[in-house]
């Protein structure tokens, strides 16, 4: 017998033309940014632009819980840039309009350079999201969920979770998601990339798979997985807590629909968890300051107990303060791509050469393994684009819209994304005939990532070949389940339990 997760469908086909309206009208407003803004004319238009991202962003969120046919790389990557750049940068505007907070994160650009950054992401957008309503493959099809698939999504879930507890303890992954090498060098684990690249993935495919479980022992096994994994991602670092634990949600309530969303017991849930994220934000802000005053390389058993320390004295510590200010200047990541905008009209771009520096961070260390000590030269991408356009380095906000704009200008800044997210397509289109759990896990994993705007070309190639490793493990782990459930014994087993639970009901 097969079980069926239906997806309530509100608002079939309506969620891209709505939210690309407001997106294209507003961003060819933006275009007379492109000439010339007074700076009263370019603060207003931020203020206008990031609200309309905003609303335009959360909008595209329900509309991926709501609509199945609205999920494809290029809306969810839409969605993105929308929260990304516009809700990010709203946040940082309000936090900081009494007394200019926000401003302090941007240094070489004025705000109708920032302007015209927004415009040009806003109109990505809109394009983003009309190519999506056009691209039939849809991250999240219609997909049946069998007996066998439930038994499949258990134990990789108890897998990926018990192989993530392993490799935190044995430091293969760390605090903000350093991955360690028994080399000692600056090459990366193995086992720490592809873990990291799994565990939201795991966390969406299970929220789909187990959203209707009525197993109460099933149950609680998988709630308890999901708190280790959401545990695990919490460590790499808030936005990667953040966007995997979305993805879970985006399972679940995709799996229950909208009366999932509306029980008592759900919104319940969706409270604590809000405030538990909250709480979770100011501990990793005082693991983070604790680190300052520890040694190299702590241990995160070094860094809670010095985070400890710093809650219970959160006054005399400042870590009210430092909280408010990194939330108010931290997310406004569209100051970066400002800066970009304002040194490239008096400076040549750099003509690929941070894709061909991408491509290269994207060759697996077996095939070149002298290749972490020419990438530790030449830094990050920040560094790189930074040291071209006469700006010291920083930890700046560098996406794909950075990387094409500082390589191409604007033309650069729709191949790079056209190239990434068509990418993601073909890869999409290639798992089609795979088995439904090794489906949602691709589907998860491309979702959590595409959702993060700030990252590099190369994380998403490396990405598409960690979660290939994974989704052979699935694989074999499925044909396993079904090899083990095809045995003459296994089916006779299954049927003389399905006897006796019919003599016991009679």
């Amino acid at each position: 017998m097969t079980v069926v997760h239906p997806i309530d469908s509100a608002m079939p086909d309506a969620s891209g033309r709505l939210a690309s309206l407001p997106l294209v009208l507003s961003g060819l407003a933006f275009i007379a940014a492109f000439w010339t803004l007074t700076m009263s004319q370019a603060s207003h238009a931020l203020w206008v632009g990031t609200f309309l991202a905003s609303m335009v962003g959360f909008g595209g969120l329900l509309a991926m819980v709501m609509d199945r046919s609205f999920s494809t790389p290029w809306s969810v990557y839409a969605v993105s840039l929308s929260l990304g750049y516009g809700f990010g940068s709203f946040n940082s505007l309000m936090r900081g309009y009494d007394h200019g907070t926000s401003w302090l994160a941007v240094t070489f650009a004025s705000q109708a350079s920032v302007a015209v950054a927004l415009g040009g992401v806003m109109l990505l957008t809109a394009g983003l999201l009309i190519v999506g309503r056009i691209d039939t493959h849809k991250l999240l099809p219609r997909l049946e969920i069998s007996p066998l698939d439930r038994k499949v999504a258990l134990i990789l879930m108890l897998l990926v979770t018990f192989a993530g507890v392993v490799a935190f303890a044995a430091g293969r992954i760390g605090f903000q998601g350093g991955m360690g090498s028994e080399e000692g060098s600056a090459r990366v684990s193995a086992l720490g990339a592809v873990l990291s690249a799994s565990l939201a993935g795991v966390l969406g495919m299970s929220g789909y798979v187990f959203a209707r479980e009525q197993r109460r022992g099933i149950r609680w096994l998988v709630i308890a997985a999901a708190v280790l994994i959401g545990v695990m991602l919490f460590i790499q670092g808030r936005r990667i807590f953040m966007y995997g634990v979305l993805v879970g949600l985006i399972g679940f309530l995709g799996a229950r629909g909208l009366k999932g969303l509306l029980t008592l017991r759900t919104l319940v849930g969706l409270v604590v968890m809000v405030a538990c994220f909250f709480g979770a934000s100011r501990a990793y802000m005082a693991m983070r300051i604790s680190g300052y005053t520890l040694g190299p390389n702590p241990t995160l058993s070094e860094r809670w107990n010095g985070a400890v320390d710093i809650l219970k004295n959160a006054e005399r510590t400042g870590l009210m303060e430092a909280t408010a200010e990194n939330e108010a200047t931290r997310t406004f990541i569209l100051g970066y791509l400002g800066e970009l905008v304002e040194k490239l009209q008096t400076r040549p771009p750099m003509w690929g050469e941070l894709l061909e520096f991408n491509l290269a961070s994207s060759v697996p260390t077996v095939i070149w393994p002298g290749k972490w000590r020419i990438m530790a030269e030449v830094g990050t991408e920040e560094y790189a684009c930074n040291a071209h356009l006469a700006m010291p380095f920083w930890d700046g906000a560098n996406s794909l819209i950075s990387a094409g704009l500082c390589d191409f200008l604007w033309p650069g800044v729709v191949l790079y994304v056209a190239l990434t997210l068509g990418l993601f397509a073909l890869f999409n289109r290639l798992l089609a005939g795979m088995p439904p759990v090794v489906r949602l896990l691709a589907c998860f994993a491309t979702m959590e990532n595409l959702l993060q705007v700030e990252g590099s070309m190369t994380s998403s190639f490396v990405l598409i070949r960690n979660i290939s490793v994974l989704l052979l493990i699935a694989w074999s782990v499925q044909w396993l389940v079904q090899w083990h459930e095809s045995r003459p014994w296994t089916r006779h087993r299954a049927m003389v339990k399905t006897q006796n639970q019919a003599g016991e009901s009679q």
